[in-house]
Parts: C-alpha cells; sequence; structure tokens
C-alpha cells in the first residue's frame, strides 16, 4: 500500500505558476459576437519560469508551456483519492472547459500588471471563481513591480486564502536580520491577523544565474528547486 501511494505522488506534477489571462469564448446571447472572458490558467512550470527572464506578460498572450491535470486522477479509485486530497479544483463560472486542478502548497500565482492595476478585471476574477480564489495560497511578484506597489487591500484582497508573497529578485537578496522588533517589517504584510485582517509571509527567490536559490523570510538559503515541492 505505502509503495503504490509513493509511486502517486511520484506522478504528480512539479509545482507550477498560475497566471491570469483572457480567453475568447462565443457569446450565445449574439450570433457571431465572441467575449473575452477574465481566466485563470497554468502556464507553465515554476523551474521554467525561474530559468527564464520572459519579460512582461499581456493577458492576451498564450501560456508558456502546456500543462496538464495530475494523471493520477485518471488511474484508479485508489491514485485519485489521495491526487485529490492534495490537489484543488479551480473552475470558472462560465467557461466549465477552462476548469484545472493545481495544489495550493506547491503552486503559485503570477499576477502582471493589467491585473494588479484593473480593479475591473479583478472584480471579474471574483465574479467567476468565488470561493475557489480562496484556495490559492502563495503569490508570485517580479521585485520591480512589488517596490513602491500597493496591492493591498485591492488586488491581494482578492485571495482570501493567501498565506506567502514569493518576490522574485533581480538582484542579490536583501539582508533579511529578522528581530521581534522588525518582523511586521520584513516578514508580514497587511494587517495582524488579530484584527481580522489578512496578513502573509514575505519570501525571496533569486534566479538561477544568480545561484539558483531560494531565500525565505528569515534569510536562511534553500534550494529554489525544491523550495515549493
Amino acid at each position: 500500500m505505502e509503495v503504490r501511494l509513493i509511486i502517486w505522488e511520484i506522478t504528480w506534477p512539479e509545482a507550477r505558476v498560475i497566471e491570469a489571462a483572457y480567453s475568447e469564448s462565443h457569446d450565445h446571447h449574439a450570433e457571431d459576437e465572441y467575449i473575452d472572458y477574465a481566466i485563470l490558467r497554468m502556464t507553465c512550470r515554476m523551474s521554467t519560469w525561474l530559468q527564464t527572464d520572459f519579460g512582461p506578460r499581456v493577458l492576451e498572450d498564450s501560456a508558456i508551456e502546456k500543462c496538464a491535470n495530475p494523471s493520477a486522477l485518471q488511474v484508479c479509485q485508489e491514485s485519485r483519492q489521495l491526487t485529490l486530497s492534495k490537489f484543488a479544483l479551480m473552475r470558472h463560472g462560465i467557461l466549465k472547459d477552462r476548469a484545472f486542478y493545481f495544489r495550493p502548497e506547491c503552486d503559485v500565482i503570477w499576477l502582471n500588471t493589467d491585473v494588479t492595476d484593473d480593479i475591473y478585471y479583478q472584480e471579474k476574477l471574483q465574479k467567476y471563481y468565488g470561493q475557489d480564489l480562496g484556495r490559492i495560497e502563495s503569490l508570485l511578484v517580479e521585485e520591480t513591480e512589488w517596490e513602491g506597489s500597493n496591492m493591498y487591500p485591492g488586488c491581494l484582497g482578492v485571495f482570501g486564502g493567501l498565506r506567502f508573497v514569493d518576490i522574485l529578485l533581480d538582484d542579490q537578496p536583501p539582508e533579511l536580520m529578522v528581530t521581534d522588533d522588525d518582523t511586521d517589517q520584513d516578514v508580514h504584510v497587511g494587517n495582524d491577523s488579530d484584527d481580522g485582517q489578512p496578513s502573509w509571509t514575505i519570501r525571496y527567490l533569486i534566479r538561477p544565474e544568480l545561484g539558483f536559490q531560494g531565500i525565505n523570510s528569515v534569510g536562511e538559503p534553500t534550494e529554489a528547486s525544491n523550495a515549493r515541492e
């Protein structure tokens, strides 16, 4: 039994990146008309994202690479039950074929400025995905996009279950000497959770050419290739 469970886990995809985009679909209320729907989708493996600088991406871009749902969902009841214990289904309220499975503890969502600066688009995501957005635990953001940003309470407030903000650094990591006095500044963003407001932990990642390491919120280096597993 234990060996089989290990085998099913081995078949699971590595950590992946979710991104927001547009999907064109036929408007059933008007012949020959199409609507661009706000969607979320898998765009690539986390390792691909870390190893390649894709530059600015927009909502109209295609996914970077194909990301299939876990094959263990289709093998047998045992493999499916085990996989469903770790993966969650992200469902679009209108486009049923846009549903996908993701692993909250490993997969991250990346948002470009088309999303963070557009309240209307954020409202569309909330409308189409509802409570499913609350299952997302980690956000990936480029350092240049994070600096001076005011993403909360607007954009980040959309993800009620957010636990981590992973900042992908362009250069060497900052000094992270966390003490009782500066923990809130270096580790937590947002208000204190005792007030009923979300708070999350900042973690740092650096690209492979800078050492392929992840730097967590207390300054302890970890291998970036394993940081999301």
